[in-house]
C-alpha cells in the first residue's frame, strides 16, 4: 500500500464495468491503491477468501449502487463483511434504485452521485475529499485489523501481539475519535487488550525477578536497600503507567470503567500518565448516579427527584443524596410496569401497567389510587385530570387522579391507544395502533367531565401510530408512525398540514416539538434523527447511532437534542443548530429505552435493559459554549458578576448581552450603545451593569425589575475604565481627559477627581490620560494610573488626593487593591510591578524579572501573592510583601495579557495571544489545563464565581465559556473522581483488567 493515499476496495456489479473502469482510472491517477476485480471469475471459496482479505486490508469500501449491484448476492456478501469490520463505506450512485431495497449499511451513509445526469468531475472531487478524510486513523484501523485477524486465525499466539511503541500507539488510537464516525471492531479491542495484558505480565515477571534479586542482596548493605527501594518504586510507576493505558482503552467502551481503572492506576503511583488518564476519564464519564431501573425513568418537575421502574417496582430517588426515598412494589410478579408520568405540579406520579396502574404521592411514594391498566398516560395541565389508554381496547378513560374515581370513558379507537397528550382548553389528543389519531374536547365542572364524547379523526398514516405531541402554542399536532413518517395536523380542524418523510429511514417511534415550537425531532428505525421545521421542511439528518433510535427530545432551552440507541446501547447529545455530536454516553450494556432531560437541561436520565437507570451530566467538565450574538459582530469586552450567574459581553456594534454563567444560555439583550463597547463592570450582586464604549459616555443598566438605563456624560474624551465600589453605591469612570468621575447608580455626578485633587478641572486640564482605575474593597479609596507613570490614590468620601506615587518609567497598564485594601499593586509597560502600602503610600516591594511590558497584576484572594502577565510570554507569581518571585509560568507562545487567581487561590488563569487560555497550579507553576480560545489572540479570560472560565479574542466573533470542572490540582482531581464514580469494579472486571483472582 502507498503511505499517503487511502487504499480502496470497489464492490460493483459486472453490468457497471464500463463506469468502474473510468472511475478506476481516475483513482489511480490520484495514486491510490485500488482492489477491484474486473475479471469474470466464479465465486469459489478461494476467490471469496481473497475478496474478504482485500476488504480487510483496505481503508475504504466503495460500493457502486445500481439495480444490479443491490440485487447481487456477492455484493450483498461484500457489504456485510465490510460493515461487520466497521470499515468506512462510501456509496457511489451510478443508476437510480428503489431506496427501500438498499441494504442498511449503505442506506444510512451519505451518497455520492455519478449518474448520467450528474457532473463526473464534481462527483470525483467529492469522492477524493471523502477518501482523504481521517487517513491516519483509517491506516491504523486497517493495519491493526490485519494483525488482529492474523492473531486470531493463528491460534492467538503471544508472539503475534503488540509490544513497546507499537502497543502504546495502538492504545492511543483506540482512545481517539474518527471524524467520519468509524468505530474500532471487537477484534481491535480484544487484540490490543490482550497485548497490554501480555506486556503487563512480562513487565511484572521482569520486575519480580529484580525484586527477588534485591531481597537476596539486602545483606550487602545500604546501597542494596536503596536500589531495592528504587526498583520497587520503578515497578509501581511501570504498573501505574500500564494500567493507565488499559484505562484509556476503555474510554470508548465504558468511560466510568475507565475512570475506575484510572483511580486504581493513581493509587499505585501518581504518575503523569495516570493523572492524564484520570483527567481524560473524568471528561468522558458523565454518569452522576446509577440507579435501579430497566423500563422507564423520569425527573420530577422541580428536578430534585427521579422515579424509575425496575422489574415492575417503582422507586423514588433523591438526586442530591442519591438515596432511595420510597418504593412502590408491583402486586403481580408477571406484570411489568412501563411509563412514568409526573403531574405538572409535581405532586403525583402515575405508573402505567398492563393489569392496573398506580397513582403515587411523589414525595412519599405512598399509593393513593389504583386504576385500570394502561400504556398511554397523561395528566392535564392543571394536574386535576388523568387520561389513560386501555391495554386491550381502544377505550380512553378520564380519572380523578387523587381519588382514583373514573369520570368519563371515551370510545372511538379500534385498537390500543399508545400515546396521549393534553393541550390547552381541555383538548386531549390520542394516537392509536389502529393508525389514526383523535382530538377530543372535554369540559370539567363540579368534579365531572362533560362533553358529547365526539372526536375529530386524523387519518392518513399507513401503519400504527407510536406517539403524538402538541406544539407549545397548542395549535398544531404531530404524530409519529411505523409507516416511517410523521404528520402535522391543525389542532382545531384536524386538517393535515404536512407529511414529514424523507427517504427510507424506518419507523418513527417518537416525535418532540422544540420549546419554541418551530422545530421537531424524529428518531428513525435506521438510527438516524431528522430535524424538521414546523411548516414541513427538513433541516438536517443526524447520523451516529448504529441500529434503531427509539427516543429523542429537545433540551428545555432548545439548544440540544438527546437520543437513545436501542441497539448500540448508547445515548447521544447533539447540537440542535449544527447537528454536531456533542457527546456519546457509553456504559449501558443493553438496550436504552427512554432518554429525558432534567427541567433545567443540565442532566439526562436513561433506563436500560441492563437493569440500571443512569443520571448523566450534560456537561463533561471540559465543554465550551459559544456566546455568540446576532450579526456576527466581534466581542470587545466581557465581565462576570461576582455573585449570581451572569456574564456580560459587549461587541463592536454596541450590543450588550447577558448570559447564564453555568449553561451559557442567553438571558437578555440590553439597550444598544452608540459605539463599540470597551469595558464592562457589574455591581457586586449583579443588579446593575456599567458599560463604556468608544465615546465620552458611559451607561448604567439596571437589571432588576423592569430595568432602566442612565447615561453618564461629562468626560472630554474616551472612557478607558469603569468600576463599582464594594457596596454597589458608586460608579467610577476614568478617561482620556485625565479625570476620574464618581456617579451614583441613579446617574447623578457626585465628584470629579483630577490630577491635582478634588476640584473639577476644565476641559483638557485633568492631567495625563488615565488607563486603569479601581476601588478598594471597602469603597473608601480609589486608585488610578495612566500614561505619566504616576498612580494616584484618593479618599472617596472627601475627594482628597492622598498619594501621588511615582511608580513607573512609562504608562501604567493595571492597578488593583488587595482584598483587605491594605496594599495596592501597579503594573507598568516598563516591565515591573510595584506593591504599595495603600495607607502610607510607601513602596512595599518591586517585582522585577520580566523582560517585556506588563499588562496585568492581581492579588490572590488572601493578598499574600501577586500574579503578573507580560509581553515576554510569561506570567509570574510573587510574594506580595517580600517581592520574591515564587513561580515562573511559561507555556504561552506569545504575549500574556491577563493573569488572575481563582477564588481559592489554588489556580492561576492566563490569556495569551497564542490563541489559548491556560490554567496553572499556583503553588507549583505546573500546567493544569489548556483551553483553546475562540480566535488567535485571546485578550481576556476570567474565572466566574462558579469556577468556569469565560474568554474573548480580539480576532473572533464569539466569546467562549468553559465549564472548567477539570481545572484542578492533582489531589483535588483525585477527590473529584472518587466523588464521581457511582459503582465499584466488579469481580469480573478486576479479574480481566487487574489480573486478580475472581
Amino acid at each position: 500500500m502507498t503511505d499517503n493515499r487511502a487504499s480502496v476496495f470497489v464492490s460493483y456489479s459486472r453490468s457497471d464495468r464500463g463506469f468502474v473502469r473510468r472511475l478506476l482510472e481516475q483513482l489511480k491517477r490520484s495514486e491510490r491503491e485500488v482492489w477491484v476485480d474486473l475479471d469474470d471469475i466464479p465465486p469459489t471459496a478461494d476467490w471469496l477468501a481473497e475478496v474478504k482479505a482485500g476488504i480487510e486490508a483496505a481503508e475504504t469500501f466503495l460500493f457502486v449502487i445500481s439495480p444490479d449491484s443491490i440485487s447481487s448476492e456477492v455484493c450483498q456478501t461484500e457489504v456485510a463483511h465490510a460493515a461487520g469490520l466497521n470499515k468506512r463505506i462510501v456509496p457511489v450512485v451510478h443508476s437510480e434504485v428503489d431506496e427501500r431495497l438498499v441494504p442498511e449499511p449503505l442506506a444510512q451513509r451519505n451518497w455520492l452521485f455519478f449518474r448520467n445526469e450528474d457532473e463526473f468531475d464534481s462527483g470525483l472531487r467529492a469522492l477524493n475529499e471523502a477518501l482523504d478524510t481521517d487517513l491516519d486513523w483509517l491506516h491504523a484501523h486497517a493495519e491493526l485489523l490485519r494483525r488482529a485477524l492474523a492473531w486470531e486465525r493463528g491460534g492467538r499466539r503471544r508472539s503475534a501481539l503488540l509490544r513497546g511503541t507499537e502497543l502504546r500507539e495502538a492504545e492511543a488510537w483506540l482512545a481517539s475519535e474518527s471524524g467520519g464516525g468509524q468505530q474500532p471492531t471487537a477484534a481491535h479491542r480484544e487484540f490490543i487488550l490482550a497485548s497490554r495484558r501480555a506486556a503487563g505480565r512480562r513487565q511484572r515477571s521482569v520486575l519480580a525477578a529484580v525484586s527477588a534479586a534485591l531481597v537476596v542482596a539486602i545483606g550487602l548493605g545500604i546501597l542494596a536497600l536503596t536500589q531495592r527501594s528504587t526498583a520497587i518504586e520503578n515497578q509501581k510507576r511501570a504498573e501505574s503507567q500500564q494500567l493507565a493505558a488499559v484505562a484509556d482503552s476503555q474510554l470508548r467502551v465504558d468511560p466510568e470503567r475507565s475512570l475506575l481503572l484510572s483511580l486504581e492506576a493513581v493509587d499505585i503511583s501518581e504518575t503523569d500518565a495516570a493523572l492524564e488518564s484520570l483527567k481524560r476519564a473524568l471528561g468522558a464519564s458523565r454518569v452522576r448516579e446509577t440507579l435501579a431501573g430497566d423500563e422507564d425513568a423520569k425527573f420530577s418537575p422541580d428536578g430534585r427527584t427521579v422515579t424509575t421502574i425496575a422489574k415492575g417496582n417503582a422507586y423514588l430517588w433523591d438526586l442530591k443524596s442519591g438515596e432511595r426515598m420510597a418504593v412502590s412494589r408491583r402486586s403481580n410478579p408477571s406484570v411489568l410496569a412501563s411509563p412514568v408520568v409526573y403531574s405538572p405540579d409535581g405532586s403525583l406520579v402515575a405508573i402505567g401497567e398492563s393489569s392496573h396502574s398506580r397513582i403515587l404521592d411523589a414525595r412519599t411514594g405512598e399509593e393513593l389510587a389504583r386504576i385500570g391498566g394502561a400504556v398511554g398516560v397523561a395528566f392535564s395541565d392543571d394536574s386535576s385530570l388523568l387520561a389513560t389508554g386501555a391495554i386491550r381496547s381502544g377505550v380512553i378513560r378520564i380519572w380523578d387522579p387523587r381519588s382514583g374515581k373514573r369520570l368519563r370513558t371515551l370510545r372511538g379507537h379500534a385498537a390500543r391507544v399508545h400515546a396521549l397528550v393534553w393541550a390547552p382548553a381541555r383538548r386531549l389528543a390520542s394516537a392509536s395502533l389502529d393508525g389514526t389519531a383523535r382530538i377530543w374536547s372535554l369540559e370539567a365542572r363540579d368534579g365531572r367531565v362533560q362533553g358529547n364524547g365526539r372526536s375529530v379523526v386524523l387519518r392518513g398514516h399507513e401503519n400504527r401510530l407510536r406517539d403524538i405531541d402538541y406544539s407549545p402554542d397548542g395549535e398544531t399536532i404531530a404524530t409519529a408512525s411505523e409507516d416511517g413518517s410523521a404528520r402535522l395536523w391543525d389542532a382545531s380542524s384536524g386538517a393535515e398540514l404536512a407529511v414529514l418523510r424523507s427517504g427510507r429511514h424506518g419507523k418513527v417511534e417518537t416525535v418532540d416539538f422544540s420549546p419554541e415550537g418551530s422545530r421537531l425531532v424524529l428518531p428513525h428505525g435506521d438510527g438516524t434523527l431528522q430535524i424538521w421545521t414546523s411548516d414541513g421542511r427538513l433541516l438536517r439528518t443526524l447520523r451516529g447511532h448504529r441500529g434503531e433510535a427509539r427516543g429523542a427530545e429537545f433540551s428545555p432551552d432548545g439548544r440540544l437534542i438527546a437520543s437513545a440507541g436501542f441497539v448500540d446501547h448508547t445515548a447521544r447529545i447533539w447540537d440542535a443548530g449544527s447537528g454536531r455530536t456533542v457527546a456519546v454516553l457509553r456504559g449501558h450494556r443493553d438496550i436504552i429505552k427512554p432518554v429525558h432531560f432534567s427541567p433545567d437541561g443540565s442532566q439526562l436520565v436513561t433506563a436500560s435493559g441492563d437493569g440500571t437507570a443512569r443520571v448523566w451530566s450534560v456537561s463533561s467538565g471540559e465543554d465550551a459554549v459559544s456566546l455568540t450574538g446576532r450579526g456576527g459582530s466581534e466581542p470587545t469586552a466581557l465581565a462576570a458578576a461576582a455573585t449570581g450567574r451572569l456574564i456580560a459581553t459587549g461587541d463592536s456594534h454596541g450590543n450588550i448581552r447577558l448570559w447564564n454563567s453555568v449553561t451559557g444560555a442567553p438571558v437578555a439583550a440590553l439597550e444598544r450603545d452608540r459605539s463599540a463597547i470597551r469595558t464592562l463592570a457589574f455591581t457586586p450582586v449583579g443588579k446593575a451593569l456599567v458599560a463604556a464604549g468608544d465615546s465620552a459616555e458611559a451607561r448604567i443598566h439596571t437589571l432588576a425589575g423592569h430595568g432602566s438605563t442612565k447615561v453618564l456624560r461629562g468626560h472630554h474624551g474616551l472612557i478607558n475604565a469603569v468600576a463599582v465600589d464594594g457596596a454597589g453605591d458608586l460608579v467610577l469612570t476614568a478617561g482620556q481627559d485625565g479625570t476620574v468621575r464618581l456617579w451614583g447608580l441613579d446617574g447623578t455626578l457626585e465628584r470629579v477627581l483630577g490630577a491635582e485633587g478634588g476640584e473639577e478641572p476644565g476641559e483638557g486640564s485633568g492631567g495625563a490620560p488615565l488607563r486603569t482605575a479601581a476601588f478598594d474593597p471597602a469603597g473608601k479609596r480609589l486608585i488610578a494610573g495612566g500614561d505619566d507613570g504616576v498612580a494616584r490614590i484618593w479618599d472617596v468620601r472627601s475627594g482628597r488626593l492622598e498619594h501621588a506615587l511615582l511608580a513607573h518609567d512609562g504608562a501604567i497598564e493595571r492597578v488593583n487593591f488587595s482584598p483587605d485594601g491594605e496594599l495596592a499593586v501597579t503594573a507598568g509597560n516598563d516591565g515591573a510591578a510595584v506593591v504599595w502600602d495603600a495607607d502610607r503610600g510607601d513602596r512595599v516591594a518591586t517585582l522585577e524579572g520580566h523582560s517585556g511590558a506588563l499588562h496585568d497584576a492581581r492579588f490572590s484572594p488572601d493578598g499574600q501573592f501577586v500574579v503578573t502577565a507580560s509581553d515576554d510570554e510569561s506570567a509570574r507569581v510573587w510574594d506580595s510583601h517580600s517581592g520574591e518571585q515564587l513561580q515562573l509560568i511559561r507555556g504561552h507562545e506569545a504575549r500574556v495579557v491577563t493573569g488572575s487567581f481563582d477564588r481559592q487561590g489554588e489556580l492561576v488563569l492566563t490569556a495569551g495571544w497564542d490563541g489559548t487560555a491556560r490554567v496553572w497550579d499556583s503553588g507549583s507553576g505546573e500546567p493544569v489545563a489548556t483551553l483553546d480560545g475562540p480566535g488567535n489572540l485571546v485578550s481576556q479570560a476570567e474565572f466566574t464565581p462558579g469556577g468556569a472560565v469565560v474568554m474573548r479574542a480580539e480576532d473572533s466573533k464569539t466569546a467562549l465559556l468553559y465549564s472548567c470542572e477539570l481545572c484542578l490540582a492533582p489531589e483535588a482531581l483525585r477527590h473529584l473522581a472518587e466523588e464521581r464514580v457511582t459503582r465499584e469494579l466488579t469481580p469480573a472486571e478486576r479479574a480481566e483488567f487487574l489480573d486478580e483472582a475472581p
